[in-house]
């Protein structure tokens, strides 16, 4: 009889557990509307991680658009700037900043 042996969490893959496994996209769009129609088209194909170009310096218009992407992503989303956290980035990065 062959031996098996049973494999560790971290080798079973999110699907073969029935997870889903974790869509992310990369938005740059530049004004709030465009920003907040590409999170719904990516959201409604299953994206629910989303990181943002800094196209300001994380400055208003870069709130503006990461206030529309919050909003069209949904609550069970995860919305973020790229790149490292800040001062700025902790306030307005979303969670894990």
């Amino acid at each position: 009889m062959p031996y098996f042996q049973q494999p560790t969490p971290s080798q079973v893959s999110p699907a073969a557990l029935g997870l889903p496994a974790v869509m992310s996209a990369y938005i740059s769009a530049r004004r709030p509307a465009d920003v907040a129609r590409e999170v719904e088209s990516l959201r409604k194909g299953g994206c629910s991680k989303f990181t943002l170009r800094r196209l300001d310096g994380g400055a208003m218009v870069d709130l503006e658009r990461l206030g529309a992407a919050r909003y069209a992503a949904g609550l069970q989303a995860e919305v973020e700037f790229e790149g490292p956290s800040s001062p700025a980035g902790a306030v307005s990065g979303g969670a894990g900043g």
